[in-house]
């Protein structure tokens, strides 16, 4: 028997991962003027030759399974397009509650924020709405966990609208710090353009911190 799983729904592609794509397919750097033009390009690309392709072969991968085993109901109905629905189960991730610890938030002022520091990931929109409302609390603070090819960018971004001293980057830390700060956070924020399944969401659940999130395909 062949099982596939945990499948989750596809992720959106942002623009500015396809402008890099674009120089990186190119080799060469061309300016921002000329990728705004290129981008139809690449989008249409995309929707009438790579997606027909890729899904030629994703459905055929399915039609081989004797059974596939999806994270919720959206890539159930989703999966449900390519095989019959008897051959789809739904068995969601799960947190283990004992690793986590219940805190009372409502006398905190920190905001945490987790994940890869890249484009899909909206930390750009979080970073530009604390820049609307930082005046209106200062004494809160953003606290953003975890690393990756954008963090310069962001910390940037902090800098040029002025929030910098508000918004801490502490780069990748042991799942334990994760905990604590889930625990004694006012919130988490959560400003994903795309995701599969965020178990980061059920950690802070799980935390009995209120989760402030983008509502996208894959996270109901």
């Amino acid at each position: 028997p062949v099982v596939l799983g945990p499948a989750q729904p596809p992720h959106e592609i942002p623009d500015p991962s396809k402008r890099r794509f674009i120089k990186q397919a190119t080799r060469i750097e061309w300016p921002d003027a000329v990728l705004d033009k290129l981008l139809p390009v690449a989008n249409w690309a995309q929707e009438n030759i790579y997606n027909s392709m890729k899904e030629t072969l994703f459905g055929m991968t399915l039609r081989r399974a004797d059974r596939i085993v999806v994270v919720n109901q959206e890539t159930a109905d989703l999966y449900a397009n390519y095989v019959n629905r008897s051959k789809i189960e739904v068995i969601p991730y799960g947190v283990v509650f004992d690793r986590f610890i219940q805190g009372d938030p409502s006398e905190s002022t920190d905001l945490v924020a987790i994940g890869s520091l890249f484009e899909r990931k909206g930390f750009d929109l979080l970073i530009e709405a604390w820049a609307e409302i930082a005046e209106e609390y200062p004494g809160a603070t953003v606290h953003i966990y975890g690393d990756g090819p954008q963090r310069d960018v962001f910390e940037s971004l902090a800098r040029d609208l002025g929030v910098d001293d508000s918004l801490i980057f502490h780069g990748n830390v042991e799942h334990s710090v994760i905990r604590d700060a889930l625990a004694n956070a006012r919130a988490f924020v959560h400003p994903s353009r795309s995701k599969g399944f965020p178990h980061v969401r059920l950690e802070a659940m799980a935390s009995s911190c209120p989760v402030i999130a983008s509502n996208v395909w894959g996270t109901n």
